[in-house]
């Protein structure tokens, strides 16, 4: 079992540095959006039909969502919020599911942005928020104009799942709060969906849990965080290789980062205060 992912905290110590360049650009309008790292997913799956279950192709370790109250439905044209009421004691988390009716982008408060092509037209998208102290009772929508959504949601109760074990005992699966199996899921830069040797990936970082802001700052300062690095993806076995997991050096992050501030986005680093 692996503590904290050694490249999440490496992206994070990237995006301290990097705020400094985007936050002197003057305020926009802003679109949030979530940070995933370089593609290691901790996926959410719910159920549509009162179980708890997870997608088939969803990692093992990744949490189900079992509903503790009946369903909310409303279909949106414009920005808003549907309300389910006041929360069952054991409910822990708002499950939703999404029916795109047309083309194009909407964000899900707490969640993060969700497209909608084409080929998604009358397909439901699925995602679950935890409930907080500024989240009890509503799921609150932004979309571009022009798009039509229909919403569903209910509470309900998070339930963790086991990580898998492979024939040479290496644990493998998605992200489970603080912890990484051995084989982390990730996502190829082919957009194949494997896994990554949390070790592989440790050996191409900086080990922030040794290392501080400032060494961080000078290792990036002396070039050595520049160039963009690539581990292999692997299937569960731990040995089929199905392509190459990037990750993204200073030059690339630094290069992101500039495109979404210009794009208007959120980049998540201070509460917002619309």
């Amino acid at each position: 079992m692996n503590d904290i992912n050694m490249d999440t905290l490496f992206a994070s110590e990237f995006r301290e540095t990097l705020v400094a360049h985007v936050s002197k650009r003057a305020k926009r309008p802003r679109r949030k959006i979530v940070w995933a790292g370089a593609g290691l997913m901790s996926l959410i799956a719910i159920s549509g039909a009162g179980v708890a279950t997870a997608s088939l192709t969803a990692p093992p370790g990744t949490p189900v969502y079992a509903p503790v109250s009946n369903s909310m439905s409303e279909t949106f044209s414009k920005s808003g919020e549907l309300t389910l009421g006041a929360p069952p004691a054991d409910a822990n988390s708002i499950s939703f599911d999404a029916v795109c009716l047309s083309e194009g982008t909407f964000w899900v408060e707490n969640y993060g942005g969700i497209a909608c092509s084409s080929d998604d037209l009358g397909s439901t998208k699925h995602g679950a928020v935890e409930l907080s102290l500024w989240q009890q009772s509503t799921i609150k929508l932004d979309l571009e104009p022009g798009l039509k959504v229909e919403l569903s949601a209910t509470f309900s109760r998070e339930v963790q799942t086991e990580w898998g074990t492979n024939q040479a005992g290496e644990t493998y699966g998605a992200q489970k709060q603080n912890k990484m199996a051995e084989l982390a899921a990730a996502t190829a830069t082919n957009g194949q969906s494997g896994y990554v040797r949390i070790s592989e990936v440790n050996a191409a970082t900086i080990d922030p849990t040794k290392s501080s802001l400032e060494d961080v700052q000078k290792h990036l300062a002396s070039g050595d965080g520049r160039p963009d690095r690539y581990v292999p993806v692997y299937e569960a076995d731990g040995k089929t290789v199905i392509g190459q997991y990037l990750i993204a050096g200073y030059d690339t992050q630094e290069r992101l980062t500039q495109e979404q501030s210009d794009q208007g986005f959120d980049l998540g680093f201070t509460p917002s205060n619309e």
